[in-house]
């Protein structure tokens, strides 16, 4: 009876011994079961390449500019493309922040900023650049008037059919087939933003949107065809205070890739034949050039060069106005020599 107990105690320790040991009953190991791994995470999708949204001027004073941006997920850089004055000038800076401050700028001056995206997670990516935002500073205390108009008129004789009536510019239709009629409203249009402009800052209006209009009867069979000829002759019948925008069908002499050109003393301004014909001619990009244009008729000379003597000096945003869309480029310095060269009332 001892010996059976001392047995069986023997079998159960080698049972128990077997099962620690994970032996199967054909002698293989017995693995244990385990939870699975989970499965790798996908790569986080890179979003597709597109510009900074959001741009715009959130601080400004006399001197100092903040733009902010809305943020790009991921980002963590930026590249910020200054163009100072509003002109051609620029200044590239880097920042991951989503805002960047610029300071000492003149009161009344203009800057403008393209943001985009330059890293992603730390990898160099080349996106495009945000719509341009162009940006004034807190303006001077108007000027005391002094011989401003008298320069103008040296520079422009249309400035003396002056009234304290708005100047109309009408758009004549002399522009081949291709340019749509969406087109010759586009080329139109900055006129009607500059008119609110000015009043926004003046309190009265200097110039309005006219029409697309008809060639005038009287005109000539080719008075746009020779810019010399017209500028000795003034070929198109107008009103007084009324301003032709034309297209000119020729090529402007020794300067073969002019885009556009101003006849002041027929109040009148053009946009060329060499422009219109390319490929790449997009009436909605002719925004600064109709408003830098349309200031030679009311005495305003370039910048560059000016002696003091004839004319006022655009600023720079004006005077590089093709590289600025809309009534932007006439800024608030602009308009406050508008005021002394066309008095309220005339």
């Amino acid at each position: 009876m001892v010996e059976y107990a001392a047995v069986n105690r023997t079998l159960r320790g080698l049972l128990l011994l077997a099962a620690a040991c994970g032996t199967g009953t054909d002698g293989t190991p017995v693995v244990p079961p385990t939870t699975p791994a989970p499965p790798p995470a996908p790569p986080t999708p890179m979003l597709e390449p597109g510009p900074v949204t959001g741009v715009k001027a959130a601080e400004r004073g006399p001197d100092f500019i903040v733009w902010t941006w809305d943020p790009w997920p991921g980002a963590t850089l930026y590249q910020i493309l200054l163009y100072l004055d509003g002109g051609y000038e620029r200044e590239v800076h880097y920042r991951s922040e989503h805002f960047f401050r610029l300071e000492g700028l003149e009161p009344g001056g203009a800057a403008r900023i393209i943001v985009r995206v330059r890293e992603i997670a730390g990898e160099r990516v080349s996106w495009p650049g945000s719509v341009a935002v162009q940006t004034e500073t807190l303006p001077p205390a108007p000027r005391r008037c002094t011989n401003e108009q008298r320069l103008a008129l040296r520079y422009s004789d249309f400035v003396s059919e002056w009234d304290g009536t708005p100047f109309r510019v009408d758009l004549i239709q002399d522009f081949p087939n291709s340019v749509s009629e969406a087109g010759l409203d586009a080329l139109l249009a900055p006129v009607g933003l500059l008119a609110d402009k000015i009043e926004a800052q003046l309190g009265y209006r200097i110039v309005e949107m006219g029409d697309v209009i008809s060639v005038p009867e009287g005109a000539p069979p080719d008075w746009n065809e020779d810019l010399d000829e017209f500028r000795r002759t003034c070929p198109v019948p107008r009103e007084v205070g009324q301003v032709h925008f034309f297209h000119l069908d020729n090529y402007v002499p020794g300067v073969r890739d002019a885009g556009a050109v101003a006849v002041p003393d027929c109040g009148a301004f053009a946009i060329t034949k060499y422009r219109v014909e390319r490929e790449d001619w997009r009436p909605d990009d002719w925004a600064g050039p109709v408003m830098h244009e349309l200031f030679h008729l009311f005495g305003f000379a370039h910048i560059d060069g000016y002696d003091g003597r004839r004319g006022v000096p655009m600023s720079r945003a004006l005077d590089d106005s093709a590289a600025t869309r809309g009534a932007e480029s006439a800024t608030w310095v602009d308009i406050d020599y508008l005021r002394c060269i066309f008095p309220e009332g005339g």
